[in-house]
């Protein structure tokens, strides 16, 4: 046997050269801090087949327990990071850093391109939001001057409730209805009557958006997709459809609004503080547009609509698949209440039972488990860990809701959670994240506690609420949820309280 001695030279540097390049790349400080997660994964999919969109907890859970608090997956094209922790989430929520929102196929449909207060990012999002924030104020909608809207959706709910006393009622579009109405009053300064055709549609519309966007977690993860497959095939057209005809509605709002506009009297509704500021910024580079508006009013039908609608739909399964919360939260309207009068705001500071009801329902309900995601524009790095740029970061919230850590019973519904010693509400209860927090918290959070407080309180108030055996009764998520966690179908039947 012969050698080519000629040729141990390059095969040394060869051996060399890969085992200096491997020994970089294990030092390098964003491979040895790398989040820790999963190797193995499907091409092009890669960890998607994971997860249940609908219910990811028990997924969550597995990584949770084999890789830590914080671990990585590759979601089709993007790397994906999920905090668990609920004071590592605390912390992330707060940080600038963390504020963006991800370049996604949903975000894109439903922001019209990054337009809005929650899907927007830089200096428009900054000045939106806090255009967004100081107007509510001045129109109520985080302190109790909100609650005569409130209340005159609840009297026109009860007074349809009094026509199918004693026969099965699915709740679902009545209380959309009504709730979106609520919103209505603060975005254009009127209440519609629920058989108002226009109304209806808007109604139908919202639903219609949250529905087939459920269906759109793939195309999220693998844009590439929208571009070969059609339209009609992946339900888009339907999302496009649904948009043109929202916003051609709440166009001819802002055409009314515009036609009436006096700077002379005192803004009345979200649509006439935002044309008296478009008035103020006549400059080319001003975020106030049509298209902010017509953005901005579809958040707010989202942030304080549609998810509020949704936890009533859980708090009335929840509370009437429980005689005995049922029978405690009347006991607490007869004392405090009584049955002569209405509810009033102002009663629910002396209710803590029927609030550690609403607070424990946010909780075991968890429809928002993932939060809505976030995204890095720069690497940073988090907890002594390298998380690269276009990124998405995921508040796992779904784990601090049902952590033994912070709650006695997380598998039940038991209101008590938020009851101290001597039956008084607990504030600030570590582990409870509903409305997210930091510089994205929700800024609907406050209405949509005391919707919750005054809507249950009337109800329960008038009637005795059962469950109907069809469809059967259950804390099953609806599959077709989305983004939000909407509760399985169900229907009661009312009687009256004599």
């Amino acid at each position: 046997m012969s050698y080519n001695m000629s040729s141990w030279p390059l095969a040394v540097l060869l051996v060399a050269v890969t085992t200096l390049l491997l020994l970089l790349r294990w030092l390098n400080p964003t491979r040895r801090n790398r989040v820790p997660g999963p190797t193995l994964r499907w091409p092009i999919l890669g960890h998607l087949l994971h997860l249940n969109a609908t219910n990811p907890y028990p997924a969550m859970e597995k990584l949770r327990q084999k890789y830590g608090p914080i671990f990585q997956l590759q979601l089709g094209s993007w790397t994906t990071v999920v905090l668990t922790d609920c004071q590592q989430i605390k912390q992330f929520l707060n940080q600038p850093e963390f504020s963006y929102r991800p370049s996604m196929f949903l975000f894109n449909a439903f922001s019209c391109n990054g337009h809005g207060v929650a899907s927007s990012n830089g200096s428009l999002w900054q000045e939106q939001r806090r255009f967004a924030v100081r107007n509510l104020r001045n129109l109520g909608m985080s302190n109790q001057s909100i609650s005569t809207h409130v209340q005159n959706e609840i009297i026109a709910m009860m007074d349809m409730f009094n026509k199918t006393v004693g026969q099965p009622i699915d709740l679902n579009f009545n209380l959309n209805i009504a709730i979106t109405n609520i919103i209505w009053a603060i975005v254009a300064g009127r209440r519609l009557e629920y058989d108002n055709p226009l109304f209806l549609n808007l109604v139908s519309s919202i639903n219609l958006n949250f529905e087939v966007g459920g269906s759109f977690g793939v195309i999220n993860f693998l844009p590439w997709l929208a571009k070969i497959i059609p339209a009609s095939f992946l339900g888009t057209d339907k999302i496009q459809h649904s948009l043109q005809h929202h916003h051609s509605y709440l166009r001819d709002i802002i055409k009314e609004h515009q036609d009436n506009y006096n700077p002379e009297n005192e803004p009345s509704d979200y649509i006439d503080y935002f044309l008296l500021e478009q008035k103020k910024n006549t400059d080319a580079s001003s975020t106030f547009t049509e298209t902010q508006l017509l953005v901005t009013i579809s958040d707010l039908f989202v942030a304080g609509g549609e998810t509020t609608s949704t936890s009533l739909r859980w708090a009335i399964l929840l509370i009437t698949s429980h005689d005995d919360v049922q029978r405690k939260i009347q006991e607490e309207i007869d004392l405090v209440i009584g049955r002569e009068r209405l509810p009033s705001s102002a009663d629910q500071s002396n209710m803590p039972y029927t609030s550690a009801v609403i607070y424990e329902t946010l909780r075991f309900s968890d429809i928002i488990s993932l939060g809505l995601f976030h995204a890095t524009r720069n690497d940073v790095e988090f907890e002594g860990l390298f998380i690269p740029k276009d990124s998405i970061v995921v508040a796992f919230l779904g784990h601090s809701h049902r952590s033994r850590q912070y709650w006695s019973k997380p598998e039940e519904f038991y209101p008590e959670h938020f009851l101290d010693d001597n039956g008084q509400l607990r504030n600030n209860v570590e582990g409870f994240l509903p409305f997210s927090m930091g510089k994205r918290q929700c800024i609907g959070d406050k209405l949509a506690v005391l919707e919750m407080f005054m809507f249950i309180s009337h109800f329960y108030q008038r009637y005795r609420f059962r469950l109907c055996d069809e469809p059967k009764p259950s804390f099953e998520i609806d599959p077709r949820s989305g983004v939000i966690r909407w509760p399985s179908p169900y229907k009661v039947i009312l009687e009256k309280r004599q």
